[in-house]
This record gives structure tokens, C-alpha cells and sequence, in this order.
């Protein structure tokens, strides 16, 4: 397992992994070394075909929290922690139905999402009855927004503009840290 450090109070975790899941799903997570009692679901961030795994955990609670000690683990040791992973839950959606798909996420929310967009840009060769989907999400800091930029694969799903296909995205950033003049 790979740590990212935290990020605007949001840790990466990274993967390699036979495991199979769909667009939209989670796992339950355990690491020993933070607590080897203590699952927490997490949903997946990666794109089912990636050849790695990431779920991005947001940080809470006091030190005492799994989410703090985690982090803490991070920016100590990063890399070669123990993992089990118990999954993937959830039904994934499925848009076969529908030819325009509206998101709306708030902060960490997007993480489902992430997995979704970057299934969307990966199989762009596939023919796909979705020919518009809006991305709408509300961040306190634009840091998050960065933190997504690859797992969202925008640029991607943009370059996808001659096959019929249209992604809009507006970014709402809720706490914008103001200069002193």
C-alpha cells in the first residue's frame, strides 16, 4: 500500500490488487498497523480498469481517530503498509437508460464519481448511450479540486467531443482563502 500525504485533510490510498470492481462501488479497509479491529468503507476513486486501486480518505476526528492515525502513518512511513480488503459492496449505477447524467457531489463526495468519469474516459471506444454528462461539486478549497484532477481524467472525457459525447463541469469553492493587501 502506498500513503499519499494528506491533502487538504484527504489521504490517498493506492494499491495493486487482482480485486475487480465496478464504477460507483467501495470496500471495507483495514490496516493493522492503525487498528487491526477497525473496517472502514471507503468507495474506489480508480477506474475499474486501472492497474493499480485508490481510495481517497478524508481526515476527522482528534488523534485518537483511525482517520488521524492513518494519516499520521502517511507522513511517517508512506509506503509498505499491510491491507485487507473486504468487497466491493454497492450496485454500480448503470446509465443505459439515460442519455444526459447530472452529478452533484459536495467535497469528497466526488469520489464514486471519480471512478465513474475515469470508467467514462477509459472506455470512450465503447459506444455509450450517455451523450452529456454535468459534473456540479462544491469543495471548501480548490486544493481538493487538484487532489481529483487525475483520478477525474477530465481532459479525457473532453477529448471526447467528436464522438457525441459532452462533459460539463462547474467547480464551486466554498471557503476561498482571502490575501491581506
Amino acid at each position: 500500500v502506498a500513503l499519499g500525504d494528506e491533502t487538504d485533510g484527504v489521504v490517498k490510498l493506492e494499491y495493486a490488487s487482482e480485486l475487480r470492481h465496478d464504477a460507483g462501488q467501495f470496500a471495507w479497509i483495514m490496516i493493522p498497523e492503525v487498528s487491526p479491529l477497525e473496517w472502514h468503507p471507503v468507495s474506489f476513486s480508480s477506474a475499474p480498469t486501472d492497474a493499480t486501486r485508490t481510495h481517497h480518505v478524508r481526515v476527522r476526528g482528534d488523534e485518537r481517530s483511525w482517520t488521524r492515525r492513518l494519516a499520521e502513518l502517511a507522513r511517517l512511513r508512506g509506503l509498505g503498509l499491510a491491507l485487507s480488503v473486504d468487497g466491493p459492496y454497492g450496485t454500480p449505477p448503470r446509465f443505459a437508460r439515460y442519455d444526459r447524467v447530472l452529478f452533484v457531489c459536495g467535497g469528497l463526495g466526488v469520489t464514486p464519481v471519480a471512478s465513474i468519469l475515469a470508467a467514462q474516459a477509459r472506455d470512450r471506444e465503447l459506444e455509450s448511450p450517455v451523450l452529456a454528462m454535468r459534473l456540479l461539486w462544491a469543495a471548501k478549497s480548490a486544493a481538493l479540486f487538484d487532489l481529483f484532477a487525475d483520478p477525474l481524467r477530465l481532459p479525457d472525457l473532453v477529448s471526447r467531443s467528436g464522438t457525441g459525447f459532452g462533459l460539463s463541469v462547474a467547480l464551486f469553492e466554498t471557503r476561498a482563502e482571502t490575501r491581506a493587501e
